[in-house]
């Protein structure tokens, strides 16, 4: 008899939002990111690395469709820090969210290098 294979009940999956980037003055906006395939807690952590200008708190937004209206996403009481060399993040729940959600701040004087990832679970089907 062999032995029983093993199951696996969820995958920890990565999204890039923004890649390494340095970016100048005025608003920034990430593209939109599907969260259909996470579930449970998520986590967006924000790496902000050569400030040499300053910027307002980034924030998340959501929608229901990858083209339509955003509207803030509730982070609870944490925030992303605006800090030179530092990474910070911010967590919530997919399963509570819109399907879409997008990164954005304003960027007042430039430049900031910065990325930004998704972590969280697939969806186990």
């Amino acid at each position: 008899m062999s032995p029983a294979a093993s199951v696996q009940q969820a995958q920890s999956l990565l999204t890039t939002v923004v890649h390494s980037v340095s970016t100048g003055a005025g608003a920034f906006l990430s593209g939109a990111v599907d969260l259909l395939d996470y579930e449970g807690l998520v986590e967006v952590i924000q790496d902000f690395g050569a400030l040499t200008g300053s910027t307002t708190v980034p924030v998340l937004t959501q929608s229901d469709t990858s083209g339509g209206t955003y509207v803030a996403l509730d982070t609870g009481a944490t925030a992303f820090g605006v800090a030179a060399n530092a990474v910070t993040s911010v967590k919530f729940s997919a399963s509570e969210s819109k399907r879409f959600i997008k990164y954005g701040c304003t960027i007042t004087t430039g430049p900031i290098l910065m990325s930004v990832t998704v972590v969280g679970f697939k969806k186990y089907r």
